[in-house]
């Protein structure tokens, strides 16, 4: 999916719903404003009151955990069908390691900074993009203030040749603030048949993906936009009480489930099997 108002006009939304509550900007500060109430148009339309194929994947429970790379390749075409445009990086590109190690590497980097910011100033947490010890004890979320506010949450990762190329990226809040689903962090919300909790953290992951020319060995960047996809891990809370920084970010990355958000053209959804893994209601 891509940010921008022509790719939802495609999928036939229909308009705002009259009286829908206002976006909930002044949630307790250990909780994110929820995506159900977050706009993705210029018309200020909430994801949750309109029809559309992320409130539909999310209605419907159309999830599956990316720690099971196998499923979640069955699902790239639907996730990532822009891709299919593309001569030099195809769909297929996004099955290779590079995608899943960037995958969890993003959700632990974001777990471990959530965790580290409400641990006491006289602890110490180590994040695994550079090891570094990170600043804790902050009296905020990250991406609600501090350095992710201004400064992108970046994961790059290569295959063993160098001609694969992957980059996730969350947004800065400065480049997309919480009241757009293109936000980088929000707490889901409630929406009709979900079985998930509705404080359950829903990531808006960003993928560049380039690919080196065997032939002209230039980069070729598989979309002209970044394209969008969901992943869901547990609750602010569930993932600060643990133990340490480790045991969060391997429960995160064990928990976590990318949305499967049919982005396929129409004359295309038949080409692949609707079966989608449904989870219980207990597993977050």
């Amino acid at each position: 999916m891509q940010p921008c108002l022509r790719k939802w006009t495609h999928l036939g939304m229909l308009g705002l719903l009259i009286g829908c509550s206002g976006f909930d900007l002044d949630k307790a500060p250990d909780h994110y404003p929820t995506l159900s109430l977050a706009t993705f148009s210029d018309a200020n339309v909430q994801l949750a009151n309109s029809p559309n194929i992320v409130k539909s994947a999310l209605e419907h429970n159309e999830f599956v955990k990316i720690e099971n790379t196998d499923k979640v390749n069955h699902y790239i075409p639907r996730i990532f069908a822009e891709a299919h445009l593309n001569e030099v990086v195809s769909v297929n590109d996004l099955k290779n390691a590079p995608f899943h190690s960037a995958l969890e590497l993003i959700v632990k980097q974001f777990t471990c900074e959530l965790y580290a910011s409400m641990q006491p100033s006289n602890s110490v947490q180590f994040c695994p993009r550079d090891r570094d010890i990170v600043t804790n004890n902050l009296g905020y979320l990250p991406f609600k203030d501090g350095v992710r506010y201004n400064h992108r949450l970046v994961i790059e990762e290569e295959d063993a040749n160098s001609t694969l190329h992957i980059e996730l990226f969350l947004r800065s809040t400065l480049e997309r603030p919480f009241e757009s689903v293109w936000g980088a962090v929000h707490e889901l919300g409630y929406f009709k048949g979900s079985r998930l909790d509705p404080e359950s953290i829903v990531l808006t992951i960003n993928l560049n993906a380039y690919k080196k020319s065997s032939k002209e060995h230039n980069w070729h960047l598989a979309h002209s936009e970044p394209l969008v996809f969901f992943v869901i891990i547990p609750t602010v809370k569930a993932l600060t009480q643990r133990p340490n920084e480790m045991e969060s970010m391997d429960y995160a990355y064990r928990s976590a489930r990318i949305l499967v958000v049919d982005s396929r053209p129409k004359q295309q959804e038949n080409r692949y099997s609707n079966s989608i893994e449904t989870f219980p209601e207990s597993e977050f």
